[in-house]
């Protein structure tokens, strides 16, 4: 897992300055932005079964700019480690970009999460408290169109069980 971080960071370094000097002019962030995100996972169930496993994740974010700095989405995500667990999420969030002009930002969350995990044969479904993280960097590639990757956490509390799913994805953004 780490190493596709690491692979992830060392490719946005490398055409950082070539992202940056796409996007000449700029579309507000105020106003309607639809997001799909699709990365790598690790997710770990604290209370055994899943000891850590590795799988995909993506999603879908619906959103809007309420200012330049501060937009607020409805965030789904789902976590596949195959043969063992789905875990899923719906949040509520709000992405800050704490520096003027620079495409840094934090997004924390809190909504629900549902898991389905596999390696337990009775009562293999749980719903409960999800809370999410987020940390990355805004490239504007087109007027409208920007690509974030992303470091995230979300946390599950469901089944009486603690649920951690650390991911990278590449987000693409859409400004309307």
């Amino acid at each position: 897992m780490r190493y596709y971080g690491m692979i992830l960071f060392l490719i946005i370094g490398i055409v950082h300055t070539p992202l940056e000097s796409m996007a000449k002019e700029r579309a507000p962030r105020k106003g309607l932005i639809i997001a799909y995100h699709n990365g790598f996972t690790y997710v770990e169930q604290s209370e055994g079964g899943i000891g850590g496993s590795g799988g995909v994740m993506g999603g879908l974010r619906l959103g809007w700019g309420v200012t330049e700095r501060v937009l607020v989405f409805a965030d789904k995500m789902a976590a596949f480690v195959p043969f063992e667990a789905l875990v899923g999420t719906i949040i509520a969030s709000a992405q800050v970009f704490p520096m003027k002009e620079k495409g840094v930002y934090l997004r924390p969350g809190i909504g629900m999460g549902v898991v389905i995990d596999s390696l337990v044969e009775d009562d293999n479904e749980g719903a409960g408290l999800a809370t999410s993280v987020a940390a990355g960097y805004e490239f504007r590639l087109k007027k409208h169109v920007a690509l974030s990757p992303e470091l995230r956490w979300d946390y599950v509390r469901a089944k009486s069980e603690n649920y951690h799913i650390i991911g990278v994805v590449a987000d693409l953004r859409w400004y309307f």
